[in-house]
């Protein structure tokens, strides 16, 4: 995608992805700037759907469409299950700590 908008291809959908979708401000700016400069509606993904007060609203009048966030927090945006990587972050972090307690007798 990004070679594609490199090249001048703006029917290339780009991603946008955002950590926290609060206010939704940020996303919605940064999809009104790309249609503005011609591209295609872009790849929409939030890694935390707060969705605060208007955002929905706020998201759908800059022309987002959809948006897919993960499951971090319940919300009918979640299509990405970070739920087996998260999982295997904490066992790694787990058997970490416990090779540096045990004991030595």
């Amino acid at each position: 995608m990004a070679r594609a908008a490199a090249r001048g291809d703006r029917s290339a959908a780009l991603p946008i992805v955002d950590d926290i979708i609060a206010s939704a401000h940020t996303m919605a700016n940064a999809v009104q700037r790309l249609t503005d400069l011609g591209f295609a509606s872009p790849v929409r993904v939030g890694v935390h759907a707060l969705f605060a007060g208007n955002a929905a609203a706020v998201l759908a009048a800059a022309g987002a469409g959809r948006v897919v966030s993960c499951n971090t927090l319940p919300h009918s945006s979640n299509a990405i299950d970070v739920t087996g990587a998260l999982a295997e972050a904490v066992r790694v972090e787990l058997e970490g700590l416990h090779a540096g307690c045990e004991d030595p007798a």
